[in-house]
């Protein structure tokens, strides 16, 4: 099961469902994907225009463009979060931190694959740079709030031990666990392929159908037609 072959990468708009808040008036909520870097990850801006500030998710690579995006979005960032520790998901975090200030957390689990992301990410992704020391810790349950947005921290182990998904205002950011037609991959840093897969089913497919999944690569899809059409979920 190879997952950079079940992958598609065309940068695709957000679905429009995307930007409708369940806990949030649609027109305070402000919720962007920003393609960046020599692995078209993706990093997603969630934040509210009333309070003027927002989270980042996986700020992997092109920290001037991301904070180009905050900006003209009239946000400031408050806080980043790690989905897990793989270097395409985390080379902006030290320059967005050092120049905002804003809180970083990660899944103490992923530490070490963070850490290891320095043997490979700098030669593949051009600027990239070590994280810093996370702030704190993700741990399931968690509710992550900021400027009335709330995302609960869901974990989601099996690309990688620390995994984990972000389930609020009608999304669920997935990270390299669930992808419109495809899975993460699981043969590398500690992933575990049965416990992807019971991962996505005890914790991802149980969200309503309309639930508008955000992966770390690749277009957008729906929980309902993940679990209709996914080949490596029948």
């Amino acid at each position: 099961m190879n997952f950079w072959n079940n992958l598609d990468f065309r940068n695709k708009a957000v679905p429009a469902r995307a930007l409708i808040a369940t806990t949030l008036a649609s027109s305070e909520l402000i919720a962007k994907k920003i393609v960046v870097g020599s692995m078209s990850e993706n990093t997603y801006l969630v934040g509210s225009k009333e309070s003027g500030e927002c989270i980042l998710i996986d700020p992997g690579a092109q920290a001037d463009l991301i904070l180009q995006e905050v900006e003209e979005a009239g946000l400031r960032v408050v806080l980043m979060v790690n989905t897990h520790g793989h270097g395409d998901h985390n080379g902006a975090i030290k320059e967005i931190k050092e120049r905002t200030g804003a809180e970083f957390r990660i899944h103490q689990a992923d530490v070490r694959v963070m850490a290891a992301s320095m043997s490979w990410a700098p030669m593949v992704i051009a600027g990239y740079q070590m994280p810093p020391p996370p702030d704190g810790f993700l741990n399931d349950g968690d509710e992550l709030r900021v400027g009335g947005v709330m995302l609960m921290v869901l974990e989601t182990p099996g690309h990688t031990p620390g995994s984990v998904c972000f389930y609020g205002e009608g999304m669920v950011f997935t990270g390299d666990t669930l992808f419109k037609g495809s899975i993460g991959r699981f043969d590398m840093d500690g992933g575990s392929g049965p416990q992807l897969l019971g991962s996505i089913e005890s914790r991802l497919l149980t969200l309503p159908d309309d639930t508008v999944v955000m992966p770390g690569h690749g277009e957008g899809s729906t929980i309902g037609d993940e679990r209709r059409n996914n080949p490596f979920l029948r």
